[in-house]
């Protein structure tokens, strides 16, 4: 990245609040860049990473982290069961990569989604494990992994729609969810059953309870933070769709509306960038891939497949107007919605774990 673009990116992350990525996720050289940002976060006063998975994935993650545990380990259990990481993220070695730099520097990690798909036998494995001794029999136990694993296997493209339901109707989950709770369990039951029964809306076409969790996540872990810190600095790592300001792509006001409006309250500052590649390495042939797509060809006119590319979209805006500009619909949508727009050099996809 050039002098010019690192220095506009620097100085806009120091001067914010709130430092938002919203990204496309599974890119090698944006989770690159993601992890070499946590140094400069952490000096400028970022102690906390909030990111698009669940909260007791945060817990479990940092437990791994903490106790120097290879995530691959911990994941070979339940890949040949669920074909799927267990978090939905973190299933890379650059985002494993990006849990050793927060440990490092002493960044927390937050989950504000609900639990993934892939995550449900982990979680009958911790609830089993910490259900008070004697209390749930071995018997109950293995019919209810076997069956949700069962379930996992009848998915087509590793996804089965009528697995939540199921498993939230099943009298012997019911039983096993009843007979392990307790106080440390709580909290794990509580988002077993929310995942579930967020993941069947979704099936169903029904966005808006997910957005609605998001936000509240954010919220609930704001206050918390607040209460010990005045106006405490967050970074906050989503699919673009959840980071843009107004009506996202998704029709729905998401997070990145209330933290921009947050800000706003504030009298603070929001600094939200999305990025996403323009060309795809294959790093087998050696070959360059162009995926820009009709409607960006307009505003990704000058990226080259040889350097990353840093729009100011404020910038932008005011050259448009001054030089009476007709922008394209498409980045007008961009400038409503982000503050900067970041394209990496030409890029292979990330490398999953084995």
């Amino acid at each position: 990245m050039n002098h010019d673009g690192a220095h506009f990116l620097k100085k806009r992350i120091a001067e914010a609040q709130f430092f938002l990525v919203g990204e496309q996720h599974h890119i090698h050289l944006i989770e690159t860049f993601v992890s070499a940002l946590i140094p400069f976060l952490k000096e400028n006063g970022y102690n906390d990473y909030l990111t698009e998975i669940g909260p007791m994935a945060a817990v479990k993650l940092t437990d791994l982290t903490e106790r120097s545990i290879p995530l691959a380990l911990y994941y070979s259990k339940y890949k040949g069961q669920t074909h799927l990481p267990p978090f939905g993220f973190f299933s890379t070695k650059e985002e494993e990569k990006t849990l050793q730099q927060l440990k490092h520097y002493s960044m927390q990690l937050h989950g504000i989604d609900f639990e993934n798909y892939g995550s449900y036998l982990t979680y009958i494995d911790e609830l089993y494990s910490n259900a008070d001794k004697g209390k749930i029999s071995e018997a109950l136990y293995r019919r209810v992994y076997t069956f949700i694993e069962s379930e996992y296997r009848k998915g087509k493209k590793n996804f089965n729609p009528y697995l939540m339901n199921k498993t939230l109707l099943s009298s012997d989950v019911k039983e096993f969810l009843s007979l392990s709770n307790n106080a440390i369990n709580k909290p794990l039951i509580q988002q077993f059953e929310l995942s579930l029964e967020i993941n069947h809306q979704l099936t169903l076409g029904f966005w808006e309870r997910r957005v609605d969790l998001m936000k509240r996540n954010f919220v609930t872990y704001y206050h918390s933070k607040n209460t010990k810190e005045k106006s405490p600095k967050l970074f906050i790592k989503l699919g673009a769709v959840h980071t843009a300001r107004g009506l996202s792509f998704s029709g729905n006001l998401e997070v990145g509306n209330l933290i921009y409006e947050l800000a706003n309250f504030n009298k603070t500052q929001s600094f939200s960038v999305i990025t996403f590649p323009r060309y795809i390495l294959n790093e087998k042939t050696g070959k360059i891939n162009d995926i820009i797509e009709e409607d960006d060809k307009e505003i990704l006119k000058f990226t080259l497949p040889n350097r990353w590319t840093v729009i100011d979209l404020h910038k932008l805006n005011e050259l448009s107007i001054l030089n009476n500009i007709r922008l394209s619909e498409n980045s007008v949508r961009y400038i409503e919605k982000y503050d900067a727009l970041i394209i990496p050099p030409a890029t292979p996809y990330s490398k999953k774990l084995p």
